[in-house]
């Protein structure tokens, strides 16, 4: 999965012990907007299925898959891109997203 090079400022409450940011996905016209727990030791970018299929997304069909470890052990999962990813005021552009359900999550966010 690519890096991101450039550099953004991501504004969030000093006082609290989670970073907590407004973000959205779009894909085809569709939105997904949410807050949630940024984790900046985290590299990839978490869906649930239910979510992409607000997004218009067809996992099912990814010619791509991710393997990663969560705590239920190795998981193989689709890997797709989506038209854009909004945090505060930076944009993101085709971007890749991995979709699996975890439990109690939507959204797991990482860079």
């Amino acid at each position: 999965m690519p890096l991101h090079s450039e550099t953004s400022v991501v504004k969030f409450n000093t006082k609290e012990n989670t970073i907590l940011v407004g973000w959205s996905l779009s894909n085809r016209g569709s939105i997904f907007d949410a807050k949630l727990v940024l984790d900046t030791g985290a590299s990839l970018t978490i869906i649930s299925w239910s979510v992409a299929n607000i997004l218009n997304l067809n996992p099912s069909v990814a010619k791509n898959t991710v393997e990663f470890y969560s705590a239920s052990g190795k998981i193989e999962a689709p890997l797709i891109k989506i038209d854009e990813l909004r945090v505060q005021n930076s944009v993101v552009k085709d971007f890749e997203i991995i979709v699996h359900d975890l439990p109690m999550l939507q959204v797991f966010m990482g860079f």
